[in-house]
């Protein structure tokens, strides 16, 4: 079985913050995110956590029923 990882908690903070962010407002902020070590670790993470998840279930769309 391929595990999945989780998001360390410092990662899920900065991710939260896009939430509330308009389309517009995101680009910026993944553009300002890119540039410190705290927001490429983030950016890592979640891109592992989408490549186990491919791997694991042959997609990262949660929306897919028919994940069993």
């Amino acid at each position: 079985m391929i595990e999945v990882p989780g998001l360390s908690p410092g990662s899920e903070a900065i991710l939260g913050q896009m939430v509330g962010l308009g389309s517009s407002q995101r680009p910026v902020f993944l553009e300002k995110l890119v540039q410190t070590p705290e927001g490429r670790k983030t950016l890592a993470e979640a891109e592992a956590i989408t490549d186990a998840m491919k791997e694991r279930f042959g997609t990262d769309d949660l929306r897919n029923k028919n994940l069993g």
